[in-house]
């Protein structure tokens, strides 16, 4: 079944069986980000404990353990969508929107 398709099966559901699919979407949304919350805890606490966090309220400090820091972005796959229709192909766009990723 595609996404297409899913979307078609919901349209035709009456209005009380959307809002039961929506409460249903929203409560696996908040299931999912306490797994990935609790993901990352378990990991920062394993760091912790190997000693690889490092603290400080030293502005300077801050700046210069961020340096070190490789950042990883993930986009929503609506993010995706919306990219591919506005701004992919469009060499300036493109390149305008990494630049300012990579800042």
């Amino acid at each position: 079944m595609t996404f297409s398709d899913v979307v078609k099966a919901i349209k035709s559901l009456s209005t009380d069986e959307k809002q039961e699919i929506q409460l249903l979407l929203k409560q696996y949304l908040c299931e999912e980000r306490r797994e990935e919350i609790h993901t990352n805890l378990k990991s920062a606490l394993f760091e912790q404990q190997k000693g690889e966090l490092k603290f400080s309220s030293n502005i300077n400090e801050l700046r210069q353990l961020a340096r070190g820091i490789i950042v990883e972005v993930s986009f929503s796959a609506s993010f995706k969508r919306a990219f591919k229709k506005r701004i992919k192909g469009n060499v300036d766009l493109e390149a305008r929107f990494w630049e300012k990723l990579e800042q």
